[in-house]
């Protein structure tokens, strides 16, 4: 049976038919994800300041969140923007809807989120007859297999690349390969058209800046800018919890957020979305709407107790470190949030008599807390809320079954004598072989089947204590090897870099693209005509279009281009059109050597689906763009409509976790750094 989300309180039937292999994919994704957060957070010995300035600017933004709520609100208003407040998923997924039908609506592309898979809106729209796509690579794939997501950054991490070649052979009628590269491909090629058919885009949004009204996306697909910029209308569905007060909190967020996420210093794609399309010429969408949802949000923020709940902002380093996420996967959770931050967020949102053994999904080890990047207290959340249940809270108490406490009872007697204990892990020994599958108990009876119902059972191999010292010896080696990558990082950087913007700085700029991927060097006017010819017969370039700038123009590039017999489409064709080029070049209005970002404004001569829509991306940087840091960036262009951090080409890891280029934007970013 599909496991499938309520449309309405967004908790999932349990599937009854989970695949052995998930707890190996779980773990060697979760282990990846580590050690890039590892490798990213020793570069940086301010660390803990940082995470103290994130700590403190989402605080700020909870504290006073009925203040910043107006302040968005006029903000958006101001922008040209639809402002609008749903107290819950029902009224949340309406107003949807009804935007949809009042915009003619019959298709609809989604960008990642999980508000919207909190609130269950595809099956609002599907129940609508609004077809709607999720175009995040691991979402279009659980979206097609009939499940929800099992973990907030990879929605396919439970899955192996057979499984997903299976799936798409068998639902779209190909002979799919289990290869990354080519399932991807697929993915890239059935969602192009939904992207340039689609009337509306839906997407999150990652925070709110109240300051502007200000929808920031952190991607790194393309999908999220595609979904944004080519529909007519853009939703943007977001948690009040979402809201921080101004860009200065921006900068100190974006700073833990990717690096705690994927180990990152920024993610591909940074969007910045201030209201609807600001003329005629300009692409984005003619109508921007804004809905913010509470669901609960606002009790939790009441309860001092458990009100930092609310300060996550979904880097999922707390499930990949986690071990009891490590041993079930997300799909145990039952909800769209699974790990220690579903496992206090979703009983406050649901209520404890739907969610009220999530607190109890814990060793309380501390890990969670000690790698979250906004210091929320989740064991003492989880004690606060463990304790509420006791007490059985009258609106909330849940059912506790007779042998349930049965069980536990015998438990603790047999647990808290030595005697007992080795006498009866000889005799589980001996009882569990009838339901033993290799290393596995796939179907135990009840109660104990409340566990296999999710996923099989490890067998019993001879006690804790046995265990423990093996995974003592592992844990060491890990240790080990751990300090010796240490030990081969390059030197680290420091929080702040000499506002020194040179040939050094641009020196910088180049290394850290060609860290992420990308292909920068140094180019003179001289040396134009040979780096187009050899990028021409590399990429294969037929097609290509350009911005309108006034120093592109300059260059002389489009003329240079026929010489070598390629194809010039006007940057002034529609999507379509725009879609079939090779190669997409613009200039670049800000960069960041220290990370390697190209910041790119929109304007009618700044067309945004050029830096995505092609296969290749060619950036031009002049020295006049060169920024010191965020900040300096966010002083300038804060007040405009549309800027897009691009850091690094399209990627994905949502398929067994290997980087693949292209997911959905370009799979080559060449730089040019102009002298």
């Amino acid at each position: 049976m599909p496991d499938k989300a309520h449309p309405r309180i967004g908790f999932r039937a349990r599937s009854r038919s989970v695949p052995p292999n998930i707890p190996a994919a779980v773990q060697r994704a979760t282990s990846l994800l580590l050690a890039k957060r590892s490798a990213a957070v020793a570069q940086v010995p301010e660390w803990e300041g940082w995470r103290q300035a994130a700590h403190d600017a989402r605080l700020e933004g909870i504290s006073h969140l009925d203040e910043y709520i107006k302040i968005v609100q006029a903000r958006v208003q101001s922008a040209g923007g639809n402002f609008h407040l749903a107290r819950d998923s029902a009224q949340a997924c309406a107003l949807v809807v009804e935007i949809a039908r009042a915009g003619g609506v019959r298709t609809v592309v989604k960008s990642k989120s999980m508000a919207t898979e909190e609130i269950g809106l595809n099956h609002a729209l599907e129940e609508a007859g609004i077809a709607s796509f999720e175009t995040d690579v691991g979402e279009f794939i659980i979206q097609m297999a009939g499940v929800g997501p099992s973990h907030i950054l990879g929605p396919t991490l439970h899955m192996t690349k057979e499984d997903i070649a299976e799936l798409f052979t068998r639902k779209l009628g190909i002979d799919a390969p289990p290869d990354p590269r080519a399932l991807t491909d697929i993915a890239r090629s059935a969602l192009r058209e939904r992207f340039l058919s689609a009337e509306m885009g839906i997407s999150g949004a990652n925070f709110v800046v109240a300051e502007t009204g200000t929808v920031v996306l952190v991607t790194n697909e393309g999908n999220g800018r595609l979904c944004t910029t080519l529909p007519d209308i853009h939703i943007a569905v977001a948690g009040i919890d979402k809201i921080i007060p101004d860009w200065n909190s921006l900068a100190a967020l974006l700073r833990v957020l990717p690096r705690n996420a994927t180990g990152q210093k920024l993610s591909t794609y940074t969007s910045f979305i201030t209201g609807p399309r600001r003329s005629e010429g300009e692409e984005g969408a003619r109508e921007f709407h804004l809905i913010l949802l509470d669901n609960g949000r606002s009790r939790i923020r009441s309860d001092p107790a458990a009100s930092e709940t609310l300060l996550c902002i979904r880097c999922a380093a707390c499930l990949n470190i986690c071990p009891v996420y490590n041993h079930v996967g997300g799909h145990a959770y039952g909800g769209a949030y699974s790990g220690p931050i579903g496992a206090i967020l979703s009983p406050q949102l649901l209520g404890t008599n739907i969610a009220g053994d999530l607190p109890f999904a814990s060793s309380l080890c501390g890990a969670c807390t000690d790698v979250c990047p906004v210091k929320i207290p989740i064991p003492s959340i989880l004690l606060h809320l463990r304790h509420r249940i006791a007490e059985g809270q009258v609106a909330e108490r849940p059912s506790v079954p007779f042998r349930v406490r049965l069980m536990a009872s015998l438990a603790s007697i047999g647990l808290s004598s030595p005697w007992l204990y080795h006498t009866g892990a000889f005799l589980i020994r001996l009882g569990q072989r009838p339901f033993q599958h290799g290393d596995r108990l796939t179907a135990l009876p009840p109660p104990l089947n409340r566990w296999t119902n999710v996923r099989p059972f490890p067998a019993f191999r001879g006690g804790f204590q046995k265990w423990w010292h093996t995974r003592r010896s592992a844990r060491s080696q890990t240790f080990s090897k751990s300090q010796n990558l240490e030990s081969s990082l390059p030197a680290r950087e420091t929080a702040s870099q000499p506002a020194n913007l040179s040939l050094a700085a641009m020196d910088r700029l180049i290394q850290e693209v060609n860290l992420v991927a990308g292909h920068a060097q140094h180019i003179t006017l001289q040396e134009i005509d040979a780096a187009l010819a050899t990028l021409v017969a590399v990429g294969g370039i037929k097609k290509a279009a350009l911005w309108q700038t006034d120093y592109i123009t300059r260059l002389a590039l489009a003329d240079r281009l026929r010489k070598l017999g390629v194809n010039i489409i006007p940057a002034t064709a529609d999507k379509r059109a725009l879609a079939e080029a090779d190669l997409g070049i613009t200039e670049v209005d800000f960069a960041l050597p220290e990370s390697g970002t190209l910041g790119l404004l929109s304007s009618p001569d700044r067309s945004r689906s050029i830096s995505v829509l092609p296969r290749a991306h060619l950036a031009v940087v002049r020295p006049q763009a060169l920024r010191p840091d965020l900040q300096q960036v966010f002083q300038e262009a804060k007040n405009e409509g549309y800027l897009v951090f691009i850091t690094g080409p399209s990627r994905t890891s949502d398929i067994e976790s290997v980087p693949t280029l292209g997911a959905h934007g370009p799979e080559a970013l060449y730089v040019w750094a102009m002298d």
